[in-house]
């Protein structure tokens, strides 16, 4: 957490956004992740008392529900997020113009077609 407060959110004055994917690998960890979501949960909490927190924003993709994830839902209560389910895009509706679209194609790769 403090690393979160002293080191991250400084070095980035505007909002953040932490991603961790295949979330859903966390059930077959040996040993119980549910610090990892107490401190995500933490992080949510402080948002009240501290302004910087608010700019702080986690992103778990995976298939997995909480209740898949958490193993003690007393000790680490994770109801603060909120489920996505997306659709395949077709290759037909990508587009390789607009926002964001320079993480899709790099003009070396374009130009190899």
């Amino acid at each position: 957490m403090s690393a979160l407060r002293e080191i991250v959110l400084p070095r980035a004055p505007e909002r953040l956004v932490i991603f961790v994917d295949e979330i859903d690998v966390v059930r077959s960890l040996p040993f119980s992740t549910d610090e990892f979501f107490a401190a995500i949960r933490e992080c949510y909490n402080r948002r009240t008392e501290d302004p910087e927190f608010r700019r702080l924003t986690f992103c778990l993709l995976g298939v997995a529900s909480p209740s898949d994830l958490i193993r003690d839902t007393r000790l680490t209560p994770f109801n603060i997020g909120r489920r996505t389910c997306s659709s395949p895009i077709s290759t037909s509706r990508r587009s390789t113009s607009g926002p964001g679209s320079r993480w899709r194609t790099s003009p070396a790769s374009r130009s190899r077609t």
